[in-house]
């Protein structure tokens, strides 16, 4: 009788456990970036939602954080997972033909932050400021500035003077790792290999890249050579702390939302500023996951990153059209939405070409 009572008990608890974990729903897995991206963050406000309006699907979604941007879409192509978040010009300017794999929806945009430290306002050019600032785990930048290093110790490289001055001064303040790691050519190399989601980084690595295999790393301060033109990497956690401590400079931050979240928990001290043309073009040139981006009724002008969400061609239609609906109209709640969603680009969807586009995503915007 106490076995069988035992065994009862026993059976109760496994159910709750089942019932408060969700063992028993299916599980929607979402290739993203690690646990202090946004990408990770938004899949479990997704799930959330999901599980409120569709309760009766006994279904909920959960983030893996997979490093490498190619790797996620090899993934979904597989069928190893459910959906995407990744960089959208991955797919809609780098075309892989032989992925089947579809956009479901825009999600926000990341977008760079020039700071003028010095409040003179002048445009950032290679030569306009003599300090920049990187954020840790910095990506636009850094980005930039690693490929310029490698590719300027190839004399087969054909560059503007002014570029290669500026990549001759780069070396005073990198430490390269792997020499070959980036190639010259800026439609392939590590430069789409890395993790590519600011916003939400909160990361304490001494690495300016945020690719886990870094190409290059700062130098102490010990081993950087006097030089008219400094770069340096600043803690996230004490940034506002950090700059108090400089007074002239470029900080380049990268961020979703209003800019002026920024400049007033940096206590409405500085101003934002634009890209000269030579630099915002090289950035662009370089990156082709980046785009040109300006603020309303302002001239400043920069560059910025789009993320999208992405499923196999195959996927249900109505799943598709399901998930759109959770974003478009969320269940209501009692709390403010979240600060990632209330800064969601839905709309953005109707403007890219449907060949891109999931069949769902077609019939719940209405793009033919």
């Amino acid at each position: 009788m106490r076995t069988l009572l035992y065994k009862f008990i026993n059976s109760c608890f496994f159910l709750i456990f089942l019932t408060a974990t969700g063992f028993g729903d299916s599980l929607y897995e979402i290739n993203t970036g690690d646990s202090n991206s946004a990408s990770w963050q938004f899949t479990h406000e997704l799930s959330q939602m999901w599980q409120q309006k569709y309760q009766d699907k006994e279904s909920y979604f959960s983030p893996r954080h997979v490093q490498d941007l190619k790797q996620r879409f090899i993934n979904l192509d597989k069928q190893d997972c459910k959906l995407v978040i990744a960089p959208l010009k991955f797919v809609t300017e780098m075309p892989i033909t032989d992925l089947k794999v579809k956009i479901v929806v825009v999600l926000w945009e990341v977008y760079l932050a020039p700071v003028d430290l010095s409040e003179r306002g002048k445009e950032v050019s290679f030569n306009s400021h003599q300090n920049w600032f990187l954020p840790e785990n910095s990506y636009i930048i850094p980005t930039f500035t690693n490929h310029l290093v490698t590719i300027v110790k190839d004399a087969s490289n054909d560059l503007d003077s002014e570029i290669l001055e500026f990549g001759k001064k780069l070396n005073n303040f990198y430490t390269i790792n792997e020499a070959d790691a980036v190639g010259s050519d800026s439609g392939s190399g590590a430069i789409f290999d890395l993790e590519v989601e600011p916003g939400y980084q909160n990361s304490t690595s001494n690495q300016v890249s945020t690719d886990q295999d870094s190409t290059m790393d700062l130098k102490t301060s010990d081993e950087v050579i006097p030089s008219e033109f400094t770069i340096e990497e600043l803690s996230r956690a004490d940034i506002i702390q950090e700059l108090g401590d400089h007074e002239t400079g470029i900080l380049f931050y990268e961020m979703i939302g209003a800019s002026n979240i920024l400049l007033s928990s940096l206590g409405h001290r500085y101003s934002l500023v634009g890209l000269e043309d030579s630099l915002l073009g090289n950035l662009l040139k370089f990156n082709p996951l980046l785009e040109g981006f300006s603020f309303s009724r302002s001239p400043i002008k920069t560059v910025s990153i789009t993320y999208a969400l992405f499923v196999h061609e195959s996927e249900d239609i109505e799943f598709v059209k399901e998930l759109i609906g959770v974003l478009v109209e969320p269940p209501k709640s009692y709390f403010p939405g979240s600060f990632l969603h209330s800064n969601l680009k839905l709309n953005v969807t109707k403007e890219i070409s449907p060949l891109f586009l999931h069949e769902g995503s077609i019939e719940f915007f209405n793009i033919y």
